[in-house]
């Protein structure tokens, strides 16, 4: 459960064919504020954001992957508590995989080649270095499976590269143009 007012869903049915999912979709459509968009063709995840971000109404836009499960009411309230505030431009929240372990908690740049998840696998409890798994603090980007932005910055950088960069490292490209043009 999100507690979240004014909330508006968008969702990207890209050919789905599970029973359950068509099931959830078909329910969806019929509800307020929430649409579902159909996508075809090949697997291109930032095509498909970029149709629902334009299909969007709202000042926030929030990028959110199939697979995740909301685990406090007060994420959405946080985490665009923390996209408003001057000179921010991209917020991102910390993920964990089934065990529990840390999955995603910002990404440091040139780890890897490109970038490189920082506390990966660390124990859900844990503080990390310098405590950065217990707090709100700067990374050099975050992953595009829970990434808020605002919808001004959102436009005026064009939103994800579905060109170049259809699959992988949309995300972090965005994060880096988003500092590029001076936004934390």
């Amino acid at each position: 459960v999100t507690e979240y007012p004014e909330l508006e869903l968008v969702v990207v049915d890209h050919a789905t064919t599970e029973a359950r999912a068509r099931v959830l979709l078909d329910s969806l459509a019929g509800e307020a504020n929430t649409q579902v968009i159909t996508f075809s063709g090949s697997f291109n995840f930032a095509a498909m954001i970029n149709r629902a971000a334009a299909a969007a109404t709202g000042d926030v836009l929030v990028l959110l992957n199939n697979d995740t499960e909301v685990i406090t009411s007060d994420w959405l309230e946080e985490m665009v508590s923390q996209v408003l505030r001057p000179g921010v431009g991209v917020v991102g929240a910390k993920l964990l995989y089934g065990d529990r372990s840390v999955q995603h908690a910002g990404a440091i740049l040139g780890i890897g080649g490109v970038a490189g998840h920082v506390h990966k696998h660390s124990p859900e409890g844990s503080h990390g270095y310098f405590s950065r798994l217990a707090v709100a603090h700067e990374v050099g980007a975050v992953t595009g499976a829970c990434l808020l932005t605002r919808r001004d910055l959102w436009e005026e950088l064009g939103g994800l590269d579905d060109r170049w960069l259809p699959v992988s490292f949309n995300d972090i490209d965005f994060c880096v143009r988003v500092r590029d043009a001076g936004h934390r």
